[in-house]
């Protein structure tokens, strides 16, 4: 049966915000008290960093409770009571920012530093709590404007390139950083603390762009700038480099120094964190799980899965969210590839459950692609009357969100054989041609061994049914395709076809027919009405 896999490439960006604290921090006031930050707050902000676990070619910003801490304390510390006291995290996050006076927070910098920068530097901390809480968007708009009013610190555009990274403009991310790195590097060390990040940074934005050996050029560059500078203490940054280094050498082809990086960042959060969980170490489990996925170590990429299904199980305390359901669907895929498929529906049942629970937006995207593998799970161990009931599930999620997706072709396909399976020819004929009647409407070429597949499996049905002059029409169909195509099935295809055209002729009242085809089996030399 013909399958789609979801899209899911993982990669971890682990460092955006370092810059921007460290350089907040410089300018607290020191009678200041840094603010307390509650559960829910703490929560909030690490549930954002799921949202990006997921996204294809894309990183996803690291949060972790102490990271936190740290830019709250150098963020709000600088806000005047009136905008920014701990009070105001209980705010909606569009309305708190919204909410703080500008020129009252720009009265406290104008006191420390020239006016011209005051108001560059205002707009860049309100990008910085935007961009904290996830406001992509409007974090962009205010750091662009920093970047207007003051075009000579490397730090605003280093963010404005963070954040472009993050809604995956990769190519302005890749330009920004491009930019950043050259002022950076005309006043830094090449071995600076903000020079290797910018390395890694475009480096990550590369990855985002696609284009893996320029990632692992700057991403190397970093790495073996980072290990020249002898105790330092930057090692969470190392291991973000090593685990972006075995992403882009798994997507480059190296699965063994994808391994080597992947095994490489996991001793170093282990080291670094002593066991507690961190949306980091998940990550990189997950990295490792689909680089052993790349060398078909199916059972080694599970283990791997899981350890970051715990992980992340144990950092949130519970299972409520799409990214438990998308690990779900990964470790059951796992079990799928070597035809485990008991197993494999465990785990697509349990994406079920999570997404269900989840009231999720993309709930009903991922149902379609849950709800299929499960039913060609239960279709491989013969329990046909679940399979029939998944397919229909997949494809009335399908039909009602996507009614011109090309996956309606082989849902109906598999539902047909499913069907048919059950003596429900005429149910099978009719889906079938609904998978046709989609092939036409979206223009696609039918010179594909999944179109030879289906006009077989619609001779089939006609068989069954003794229309057997409509199964020869289909089995000739089919056959017409399979000569046009290249594949390594085409062999097999060819001896299936001829020996259902036998059948189909010698009961059909055609013996001459009949025999010719078997004849053709046998590798004799004559003449068939379908050789044209």
């Amino acid at each position: 049966m013909n399958q789609r896999l979801s899209p899911s490439v993982l990669i971890l960006i682990l460092m955006l915000l370092t810059a921007c604290v460290f350089a907040a921090h410089l300018y607290r006031k020191k009678d200041t008290v840094s603010p307390v930050i509650s559960p829910s707050a703490l929560q909030q902000m690490k549930t954002l960093a799921l949202q990006h676990l997921f996204q294809e070619g894309r990183a996803f910003l690291h949060h972790d409770e102490d990271f936190f801490r740290q830019a709250y304390s150098a963020i709000f510390s600088r806000l005047p009571e009136s905008g920014g006291s701990p009070g105001m995290l209980a705010v909606p996050v569009d309305k708190r920012i919204s909410e703080f006076d500008k020129t009252a927070l720009l009265s406290g910098y104008t006191a420390e530093m020239q006016p011209e920068y005051a108001s560059a530097r205002v707009e860049y901390d309100l990008g910085n709590l935007a961009f904290i809480y996830g406001s992509f968007q409007e974090a962009q708009t205010f750091y662009e404007t920093a970047c207007s009013l003051d075009k000579t610190n490397p730090d605003y555009l280093f963010m404005l390139a963070t954040v472009y990274d993050v809604l995956n403009k990769s190519d302005l991310a890749v330009s920004m950083h491009t930019v950043c790195l050259e002022m950076r590097e005309s006043t830094c060390k090449e071995t600076s603390i903000p020079v290797i990040q910018s390395y890694f940074a475009m480096g990550t934005a590369y990855i985002g762009a696609g284009k893996y050996q320029k990632a692992l050029e700057c991403l190397t560059k970093a790495k073996n700038r980072l290990e020249s500078v002898k105790k330092h203490k930057q090692k969470f940054l190392l291991g973000c480099i090593y685990n972006n280094i075995g992403y882009a050498s798994r997507l480059t082809g190296d699965t063994n120094t994808a391994v080597q990086a992947c095994r490489k960042a996991l001793d170093i959060f282990n080291e670094l964190y002593l066991g507690r969980p961190t949306i980091a170490l998940a990550n990189t489990h997950i990295n490792f799980a689909e680089t052993y996925k790349a060398l078909e170590q199916y059972m080694i990429a599970r283990n791997e899965y899981k350890k970051a299904y715990d992980t992340l199980s144990a950092l949130f305390g519970g299972e409520l969210h799409p990214v438990f359901s998308r690990l779900s669907y990964k470790t059951g895929m796992t079990h799928f590839e070597i035809n485990d498929f008991h197993n494999a529906a465990q785990y697509f049942h349990k994406c079920v459950d999570i997404i269900s629970a989840c009231n999720s937006p993309d709930q009903d995207f991922l149902l379609v692609d849950y709800y299929n593998y499960l039913a060609i799970c239960y279709f491989h161990i013969n329990d046909y009357e679940h399979a029939k009931l998944y397919f229909q599930r997949s494809l009335a999620n399908l039909e009602t969100n996507a009614p011109d997706d090309e996956r309606l072709i082989d849902l109906y396909t598999n539902l047909g054989k499913t069907v048919y399976r059950l003596g429900e020819t005429d149910k099978a004929i009719e889906l079938y041609n609904n998978s046709l009647r989609i092939r036409e409407i979206l223009g696609i070429n039918e010179n594909h061994i999944r179109f030879a597949t289906l006009y077989g499996c619609i001779g089939s049905a006609y068989m069954q049914d003794a229309q057997y002059e409509d199964a020869i029409k289909a089995f000739s169909h089919a056959l017409a395709i399979t000569k046009r195509i290249e594949s390594p099935e085409k062999q097999m295809f060819f001896t299936i076809l001829y020996k259902n055209l036998s059948e189909a002729h010698e009961k059909n009242g055609n013996e001459t027919l009949a025999k010719l085809y078997l004849a053709r089996i046998n590798g004799e030399d004559v003449t068939l009405p379908t050789d044209n």
